[in-house]
């Protein structure tokens, strides 16, 4: 039941983010309004959530490349990676790099910066997990395909 739940909330929050990207000017008044339409996006299949991939660093190494893929403009991947006040991070789309847009979010889960292409947070704030989500960016041409994300920590 744990899972489901999760996968519910990643759903909600995916719905809730492809809402507000095509309709700037609809306000979401309650959560019975934003349930409601994330609801009526799942049933019409805009919204793929997919698993958390944990991004582990081996033994000494400082650097990690995962591969993930986006089939639409709704989708999204979800990675997380460990890390202490202090360390620099620099999180990088080597393959389609301008189709990519990375955002990343604090422990507490609030967004700490993104960009497309990548980011480079000279300082993290505090420790913890860190999390990564991608998307097709909206700046350029419709977009779908594998890409490789490399996370630095130093």
């Amino acid at each position: 039941m744990k899972t489901t739940r999760r996968r519910a909330c990643r759903v909600l929050s995916t719905c809730v983010l492809a809402l507000v990207t095509l309709m700037p000017g609809l306000i979401l008044t309650s959560p019975a309004v934003a349930a409601g339409c994330a609801a009526w996006w799942a049933k019409k299949q805009y919204c793929q959530a997919s698993p958390t991939t944990r991004v582990r660093f081996a033994t000494g190494s400082t650097s990690k490349t995962v591969t993930g893929e986006l089939v639409n403009l709704y989708d999204q991947d979800t990675f997380v990676f460990r890390a202490r006040k202090g360390q620099h991070a620099t999180i990088s789309v080597g393959s389609a790099p301008g189709s990519v847009r990375i955002f990343v979010y604090r422990p507490s889960g609030q967004l700490l910066d993104g960009a497309p292409g990548g980011v480079d947070i000279a300082s993290l704030p505090v420790s913890g997990d860190y999390r990564i989500r991608t998307h097709e960016s909206q700046m350029g041409e419709p977009w779908s395909g594998k890409y490789a994300l490399t996370v630095t920590i130093k």
